[in-house]
This record gives C-alpha cells, structure tokens and sequence, in this order.
C-alpha cells in the first residue's frame, strides 16, 4: 500500500521539471533586460524556460560560489545555464542549442558542461577551443567541435542537471567558477566540452585585482592561488583507509619508481596486517580451543 503522505520522488521531478533554467547574478539590470530580450526572441519562453537571478545590484548578497551553488539547488530545469548578464544571442535559438546538446550526449553521455571557451583537454599551453563574438573579434569559430576541455569560461555554461554538480564551499569570489566546476565534474566522471552555439559577449572579461576590487571583494590572482592549493592537496599522495580496505592514491604524473614505491609500502602494509590478522586468529583459536582434563 502506497503512503498518501510519501511523494514519489520521481512524480515530482517530471511534475516540476523544465527543459532550461537560465541562471544570472545580476548588477546591472539594463543589460539583464537586453539580455532577456534576446533569450526571448530566440525561443527560450516559458513553460519550457524559467528564469532565475541573484540580485547584486546594490551590493554583493552572494559572490559567485556561493550564489551559482544557491541557484543549482532551486533550478528546476534539465539543463542549467549560468550566463553572464552582458551576453547577447545572436542567431543561434533554442532548437540550434536543443541540436548541439543532443549531439553531445551521443558524441560521450558522460558530459556535464558545456560552454563557448576552455582550454583543450590534453592539448599544448595555450591551445583553446572558442566559438564566440566579443570584443577579441567576431564570430570565432577555433574548433573542432565538440572540443573536450579541462576548465572553461564563465560567460556562457551549460548544465547538465543529471549530474548533480556544485562548486566548492571553500572557495569565494567571481573567477574561475566554470573551472571549478570542470574539476568537480572529472572528479565525479563527467566530461566538459566547447559546442558550437554562437553567441555575444560584450566584455573583453574583467580580471579585478588590487585597487580595482569592490570592498570585501577577492582578486584574481588569490583565487587562482587558493584553488590551486585546494587541488594540490586533494590530488597529494594520500593513504585512504575504510572500514573495510585501505589503499594508496597517488596522482598519474607519477614515475614509475614512485608507483613501484608506493606499491610496495602498500603490499608492505598489506603483508603486515595479514599477519597481525593471522596471528590474532591464531589466539583466538588457541584461547577457544577446548581443555584437556587428565
């Protein structure tokens, strides 16, 4: 018998769900409204859109972890946008970015981002997928595409919900979101990519730093400095232990000697706990074992 209070879990996610959430912290509401505009002519409407801002205009309530991760909890839409409010689209509608996203989940059903810019997953320094208008220059096309890719630009990102991602709790600021995310997303199994959606990006991409910050607010480079540290310890040799087995990770960059030592501190390990273990049953045993009685 099913439970008139229990709701099943299921029934209200097709019950509330949306095609797209477009999410936006906005300072600037006269580019929000151009913004909207265009969204609007290009499809994205409700029932099958829902639009969802963070009000910064007066001061700063959320920074940029802290609000996105806010507004993923309370999207309701399969796919999640997180936009910056200065972006326009152009000709590419909802049916064009429908296409890419299908494309994409045939290409690796394993994506969760997508986005117009991002460095290229195992290419050289500096090698960069792009498919974007903005002050650097017009219609940029530096494919192919899809382009996997390690961390991407915060301008424009799409989400897939499925995957459940957010961004870290112990990072704060404005820069370097979308990389977050890339990260967070490979850690869990996922996959980012650069699609071909073309759009436009009025800023050149403002890095503040020193004078040029908002009181309380936090530099580039800091972040930069603080999400390294973070994934350097996350990635570190470490020894992990359960209450079940133990074992050693140890980053892939490693040589073959170091995975030869830390196999062999493992195996060490391994041989020392087996014989604690045997030697206890061997106790036990002993101590359990009935008494002869002359």
């Amino acid at each position: 018998m099913k439970s008139k209070k229990a709701i099943n879990l299921l029934d209200r996610a097709n019950m509330e769900s949306c095609d797209y959430s477009i999410c936006t912290l906005v300072t600037k509401f006269d580019e929000y409204d151009q913004m909207l505009a265009s969204f609007h002519a290009n499809g994205f409407i409700e029932p099958a859109c829902e639009f969802l801002y963070i009000d910064n205009s007066n001061n700063n309530q959320f920074d940029a972890y802290t609000g996105i991760n806010a507004l993923l909890r309370w999207a309701k839409g399969k796919y999640i946008i997180v936009c910056h409010q200065d972006i326009e689209l152009l000709q590419d509608d909802i049916e064009e970015l429908g296409t890419k996203l299908t494309e994409l989940e045939a290409l690796d059903p394993n994506w969760a981002i997508a986005g117009n810019s991002g460095g290229v997953y195992q290419g050289s320094l500096n090698d960069l997928a792009v498919r974007i208008s903005d002050p650097h220059g017009e219609n940029i096309a530096q494919g192919p595409f899809p382009s996997r890719v390690t961390g991407l630009d915060e301008n424009f990102i799409v989400i897939k919900a499925q995957a459940n991602l957010a961004l870290s709790g112990n990072i704060s600021g404005f820069h370097l979101y979308a990389t977050d995310m890339s990260i967070i997303a490979s850690v869990l199994g996922f996959r980012s990519y650069v699609i071909d959606f073309h759009l436009k990006h009025k800023s050149r991409g403002i890095v503040r730093e020193g004078d040029d910050l908002y009181p309380g607010e936090i530099g580039y480079p800091e972040i930069r400095e603080t999400m390294v540290k973070k994934y350097r310890l996350a990635f570190a040799t470490q020894w992990v232990s359960s209450s079940t087995t133990e074992f050693f990770i140890f980053p892939q960059i490693f040589s073959r000697i170091r995975y030869n030592l830390a196999r062999a501190c493992e195996l060490l390990w391994l041989s020392r706990h087996t014989y604690r273990m045997r030697l206890i049953n061997l106790l036990r045993k002993k101590r359990n074992a009935p008494k002869k009685f002359e």
